[in-house]
């Protein structure tokens, strides 16, 4: 069983905290919005690739996902 060190909850408090609605951060970040539910629910890891694409588009630091 591998760890994930990205948290589904903390990818929701970011996007709370950049007043950013769901559908809005999906747009940013280039993923569908049901896609992007799954990242938010658990259902799906977030991997790598999200955070980077996070980091460029948002105001945010790699700390903030962990």
């Amino acid at each position: 069983m591998s760890n994930n060190i990205f948290s589904s909850l903390r990818l929701r408090q970011i996007i709370n905290y950049l007043k950013r609605r769901t559908a809005d951060a999906s747009k940013d970040l280039k993923k569908k919005l049901s896609q992007f539910n799954k990242y938010l629910k658990g259902k799906r890891k977030i991997d790598e690739t999200i955070v980077r694409k996070a980091i460029k588009v948002w105001p945010i630091k790699i700390d903030d996902f962990i």
